[in-house]
């Protein structure tokens, strides 16, 4: 049994953190998917008639919760790792009558790891779980036919100890310890020739008690010919057959008093709806309308027994809204005996906002009222779930309701330099990704269907090509000159979907379709197609090289070979042997470097990661990756030297998603334990965005991407160590003004950001935003200025300790910022070569986050004040003169105004008998340095102005 809660693993990564030489201290990274709206198949709906909580499951997507504050759906399932990656296809799932709190699911899928099986369960509504390996005694697969039948897992209404699981091969299981353990409890029946064995397990909450355990219950089993729903009244001991009818695959079931509903269906796409009386035992056709059609869920209004909804699944003759086909939803409040159509063409459809959303409401397999809202039912769907809030209408509005569920399977992807994501998914096409935040108003046109692969080419970004499976007719390659925002088809290809590759310059495009061993190639558009030459290898993905238009690569993942192509494309001869993958069922991904001709960069799954900057001749270990199964490429760091490399992988004995920017030799980790999403074989950087990162999760939760959180920014001062004085931008916002040093005050001229900037600092004023920029002077003395982002080696220091103070090293000059041992307010900041002076070492004292500071340049600096006196100045900043005032009368003071080059520009003296002096009328707009002295007291004080 694993609890699945994150003390250990947040020790362990503070181990890995501490210990691991190439693991550095992590940035902050913040998770997000690409808004789409669903895409996917949601095969069941549970709800919960006491608390009204609703859950949703899918078949490879994981498992929803309905937040009705946020109108959002909720995924519980992110947690999963590389291992669990079967997790996401949840079979069933099932509430505990008795305590809301308590869910389970059933989560398999048969082709990952030999079909690992688990039992899933949450006391907390999902937050976290704990799971139940059952694998040796059944299994389940989320994702196989039959898989919006159910729910064939059911916890005991009367005891919450007692569940039942109904599996596809191996009979009816039954635990006695809330989920712990499981014995079978039932095999006379197992297999069934549709591999969907008992589909539902039903108990009868009205039915008899014993000992606290229900003792009836029914189960539906996925057959024809053969009697196919069971009842037992001994607590599931013996069952009895009792169908309604063997011409038919019972689906679903649903129960209120002494009426049970069964659907039925077949593949033909016929079936019936069955109404059985418990109590008589007498089953009654109640078919809608007499529509023989294959009918899937089912739900009764829980306070009138006579109130149900029903839906076919899998029928596409309905004309819904008047503008697509789908399934029928019907309505009766009679008990079967009279039906009426909801989503027929005089029915509307809301898409909720997600315009490529064409509202086609297809394998609607579950159907459930909403608790405590009957007036309101859900049905899902091939695409997501729908809702009806008004099912009573005369002419219902049915809305996509997928907000907060992405669930579709991400093909390919590109981030084209300069322009947006575009991508490829099956199912749904692909889209391009203008804003991520919303969602795309259409998908690819035309659309061809699922799209297998996407490529842009590097010195031509406008020109892309990508890969479909053709669906009514389309063709399976199309290319872009636009950028996507249009297609045109070949017209002519040689296989469907597969993955395609576009050389630099546009002009060729590599296709190898799928389950072909030839890889074609064009250099018109597709108009004629030859294959190429030394190639013969199945499925295999084509890569660019993103520079020079001759190179194009493939790696033979079987025997480790790197096929290169110089002519164009024309013929492959083997360059090197970057090694074979270890797994077989892991299509890794080879990535080239933009900018960075012959960089191929290879993910080897357990032999790790490698890397060619010769065309493939030979190759670079990257020896702290044990393990990758996946590789992409995104825009460098500021100031560092190559691309960004993301990877998942295996570093410092820790599995997830990495980035490092200097080539591989350190990295950070960008994922948490909470978001794992089964693993990935599929990453791409965004080359437009630092930091940026795209990744297909095995769960099938859509376009995935992580980011850099906005950092928590912390000011500081910094202080000579020789005078005391602070760093000062003295407000000055002009491109090249010197940077000045004044006494400790509260301004935020005071105030700098340090960003770190690979092994280099920069040094941002808070009040001006600008930088501490060398301004390339090589001259002991000359001032250091500052100066709006440049990204220059100007702009760049280096760090070094000196005890406990630090001294800052100019990239571009080597010379060092330095206090010139000045002790005037308002000195300029020097710079000068090494040496061992305090006027080169400065302290470091944090001053938070500034929320409290004083803005602009208001700050007064007392050097020594006499007891009982003090001086006030307003206002600040100043259009025509300012006053200085005194708690004083009748004491002299002289006042001396200075402006930025030190030159005095302004005095006065006065006693102050009218209690104000006004100055400043005489000085042109900027900023000006004032000191006021006492004549006959020790009394001196200065403090920055500035006049508009």
């Amino acid at each position: 049994m694993k609890n699945h809660l994150c003390n250990v693993k947040i020790f362990f990564l503070y181990l890995v953190l501490v210990f691991s030489p190439v693991l550095t201290n992590a940035q902050t990274y913040g998770v997000k998917h690409a808004s789409l709206g669903g895409g996917g198949y949601v095969t069941g709906i549970i709800t919960h008639q006491k608390s009204r909580d609703i859950y949703c499951r899918t078949d490879v997507g994981g498992a929803y919760r309905w937040d009705a504050a946020t109108s959002k759906w909720v995924q519980l399932l992110d947690w999963i790792s590389e291992e669990e990656r079967n997790f996401s296809g949840v079979e069933a799932m099932a509430l505990d009558p008795q305590n809301a709190n308590t869910i389970y699911m059933l989560c398999g899928l048969d082709y990952y790891d030999f079909g690992k099986t688990a039992i899933l369960k949450s006391t907390d509504k999902g937050n976290t779980f704990t799971s139940i390996d059952v694998t040796s005694k059944f299994k389940a697969h989320g994702n196989g036919r039959g898989r919006s039948t159910g729910e064939r897992l059911t916890v005991d209404p009367k005891n919450s100890n007692i569940l039942f699981c109904g599996t596809r091969a191996n009979g009816l299981w039954k635990s006695t310890d809330a989920g712990v353990t499981w014995n079978q409890a039932w095999k006379d029946v197992t297999t069934t020739a549709n591999g969907n064995g008992i589909c539902f397990v039903l108990f009868d909450p009205s039915g008899s008690v014993v000992n606290g355990v229900s003792q009836t219950m029914y189960i539906g089993v996925s057959r024809t010919g053969s009697a196919n729903i069971y009842k037992s009244t001994n607590g599931g001991a013996t069952f009895t057959a009792i169908s309604a009818t063997t011409d038919f695959i019972p689906n679903r079931a649903a129960l209120t008093g002494t009426t049970m509903y069964v659907t039925h269906g077949d593949e033909d796409g016929l079936g019936r709806l069955y109404k059985l009386n418990t109590s008589a035992g007498t089953w009654t056709n109640v078919t809608p309308n007499a529509n023989n059609y294959s009918y899937g869920g089912v739900s009764v209004d829980p306070s009138n027994v006579n109130r149900v909804v029903v839906s076919t699944i899998a029928r596409f003759n309905n004309d819904q809204y008047g503008t697509t086909w789908g399934d029928f939803i019907y309505l009766s409040t009679n008990g079967g005996t009279d039906w009426t159509l909801t989503n027929g063409s005089n029915s509307t459809y809301n898409n909720d906002g997600i315009g490529w959303s064409n509202g086609q409401l297809h394998w609607a397999g579950s159907a459930e009222f909403t608790p405590g809202n009957t007036a309101e039912v859900r049905v899902v769907s091939g695409n997501g779930l729908f809702t009806c809030s008004n099912i009573n209408a005369a002419s219902p509005s049915w809305k996509f309701d997928v907000r907060g569920m992405e669930e579709t399977g991400l093909n390919d992807g590109i981030s084209i330099p300069g322009g947006p994501v575009i991508t490829a998914f099956g199912d749904i096409t692909g889209f391009v990704h203008n804003d991520l935040t919303s969602y795309p108003a259409s998908t690819h046109q035309p659309a061809g269907g699922s799209n297998g692969g996407i490529d842009y080419a590097a010195a031509n970004t406008s020109k892309l090509v990508r890969t479909t499976n053709g669906d009514k007719g389309a063709s399976y390659v199309y290319y872009s000159t636009n950028k996507g925002s249009t297609w045109t088809a070949c017209s002519t290809t040689k296989g469907v979907a597969g993955k395609v590759a576009i050389s630099a310059d546009g002009g060729t495009i590599l296709h190898c379709p799928v389950g072909s061993s030839t890889t074609w190639r064009t250099n018109n558009n597709g108009d004629s197609w030859t294959s190429v030459g030394g190639v013969a290898i199945s499925n295999t993905f084509p890569v660019a090289d993103r520079v020079n238009s001759n190179y194009f690569y493939i790696h033979n993942q079987s025997s480790g070979e790197m096929l290169v192509s110089s002519n164009n494309g024309v013929s492959f001869s083997v360059a090197g042997n970057p090694g074979a993958t270890t797994t077989s069922w892991v299509p890794t991904f080879i990535r080239t470097v933009p900018g960075y001709e012959g960089h191929i960069w290879v993910p080897l799954v357990g032999n790790g990661l490698k890397y060619s900057t010769d065309h493939g001749a030979t190759y670079t270990t990257v020896s702290n990756v044990p393990y990758c199964t996946a590789v992409g490429i995104g825009k460098a760091m500021a100031g560092a030297s190559y691309p960004t490399i993301f990877i998942w992988g295996t570093v410092g004995g820790m599995k997830g998603l990495f980035r490092s920017t200097d080539k591989g030799a350190n990295w950070i980790r960008v994922n948490d334990d909470a978001h794992e999403f089964g693993g990935t074989t599929l990453i791409f950087g965004d080359l437009n965005v630092f930091g940026r990162v795209y990744v297909w999760g095995l769960s099938a939760r859509g376009l995935i991407y992580w980011e850099p959180a906005a950092p928590s920014v912390t000011y500081v001062s910094l202080a000579n160590r020789a005078t005391g004085l602070r760093m000062d931008g003295m407000g000055k916002t002009t491109e090249g003004s010197n940077c000045a040093q004044w006494s400790s005050s509260e301004s935020v001229n005071q105030q700098w950001i340090i960003e770190t900037v690979g092994n280099y600092v920069m040094l941002k004023n808070r009040a001006t935003g600008l930088y501490i920029d060398g301004m390339y002077r090589t001259t002991k003395g000359f001032a250091a200025g500052q100066h709006s982002y440049s990204g220059t080696n100007a702009q760049y220091w280096t760090r070094e300790t000196a005890g406990s103070y630090v001294k800052f090293k100019n990239k571009e000059t080597g010379f060092y910022l330095d206090g010139m041992g000045l002790k005037t307010n308002g000195a300029d900041l020097g710079q000068w070569s090494s040496s061992s002076h305090n006027n080169q070492q400065w302290t470091i004292t944090t001053v938070g986050n500034g929320q409290t500071a004083k803005m602009g340049s208001i700050s007064t600096d007392d050097i020594a004040e006499e007891p009982n006196f003090s001086i006030n100045f307003s206002p600040n900043p100043f259009v025509n003169d300012f006053k200085i005032e005194a708690t004083k009368s009748n004491e002299p003071i002289r006042v001396s105004i200075f402006d930025m080059l030190g030159k005095k520009v302004e005095t006065a003296e006065s006693s102050l008998e009218s209690g104000q002096l006004l100055m400043g009328s005489s000085l042109k707009p900027g900023l000006y340095i004032v000191q006021v002295e006492g004549v006959n007291l020790n009394f001196s004080k200065s403090f920055k102005i500035i006049k508009k």
